[in-house]
């Protein structure tokens, strides 16, 4: 077995509630060790607005109030990654087994790309897809 340190990539659909049994597995199932990472991977669905419509977005209050809420959509599933009922257990487990943790949120109008470039940044060598995948078309 190599000693090279596991990453492991968890996605998971953030516009529904954070569940921690996929994390749960890949810690207890992969056997992470100290030094592996555990990125946990929020994906809210973004609304792309077409490229002529930008004046009419400015002009029309809900579809600006929209792309605001989005934008807060985000911050909040942020903050709630980062410090969840769901999460804290998760964040205590991996500072005991001193296994790297990670928490992130982001907006993509493609769940597929942003889920492949994040596997890719983290190179990851595990990729787990929670509650997401078949949803979202991702699974192979």
């Amino acid at each position: 077995m190599s000693s090279e340190a596991q990453r492991v990539l968890v996605i998971q659909d953030a516009s529904r509630e954070i569940s921690s049994s996929a994390v749960n597995w890949a810690i207890d199932a992969l056997s992470l060790r100290p030094g592996d990472e555990l990125t946990l991977l929020g994906v809210l669905h973004q609304v792309n607005i077409p490229i002529g419509c930008n004046s009419s977005v400015a002009a029309n209050p809900k579809l600006h109030a929209k792309q605001k809420t989005t934008q807060e959509d985000v911050e909040g599933r942020e903050n709630e990654y980062q410090d969840s009922a769901e999460i804290s257990p998760i964040s205590e487990l991996c500072e005991a087994k001193r296994i790297v943790f990670h928490r992130q949120v982001v907006q993509a109008s493609s769940p597929k790309l942003a889920a492949v470039e994040a596997a890719e940044k983290l190179k990851a060598t595990w990729v787990i897809l929670d509650r997401f995948g078949k949803d979202h078309d991702l699974i192979c």
